[in-house]
């Protein structure tokens, strides 16, 4: 898979196999803000809830918004954990398939590129094909060095539902 497009450059030693998972400096990031929000969160729940607990007759509407803004914190801090999870479970236990190019568009913003790549692989589960699309900004690649429909592509797939182009 050495003569694939890559997407995204920094995955070059994962697919030639010198690099033991793929590049991933979003998972580093939600994995620090997990980090550092869910304790603090997980003790404020805890105070809502003996808040709650102790209020009798009427409620405070200053509790009822913080109530509403721990929830809030606690939802999207649960769909951060949720996505952590899923794009680790495909660093460690996904596998490279290949793939193919099926429509490429490049938009030129100053030295930058905007790339979108559309794409499709078989999947080795259910057989089928898979098409979708992926988007980057590359500042090492013009509009006259695009590649073209049916260059090979690179996938890290664990299944149908969880996988991304490298």
């Amino acid at each position: 898979m050495s003569n694939t497009f890559l997407m995204y450059p920094l995955n070059q030693a994962f697919v030639n196999r010198t690099q033991s998972r793929a590049d991933d400096p979003a998972m580093s990031v939600v994995l620090v803000i997990l980090l550092i929000f869910t304790l603090p969160m997980v003790g404020l729940n805890g105070v809502m809830l003996v808040a709650w607990a102790g209020q009798s007759g009427a409620i405070h509407p200053g509790l009822i918004v913080v109530t509403l803004v721990t929830v809030g914190v606690d939802a999207v801090l649960l769909a951060a954990g949720w996505w952590y999870r899923r794009r680790w479970q495909l660093a460690k236990q996904g596998q490279l398939i290949p793939g193919k190019i099926t429509q490429v568009q490049a938009e030129q913003r100053g030295r930058y590129t905007i790339l979108t790549v559309h794409y499709q692989f078989t999947s080795p589960k259910s057989y089928t094909t898979i098409e979708d699309v992926a988007a980057t900004i590359r500042d090492d690649i013009k509009a006259d060095t695009l590649p073209h429909i049916g260059t090979p592509i690179t996938i890290l797939y664990l299944n149908d539902k969880n996988y991304r182009v490298m």
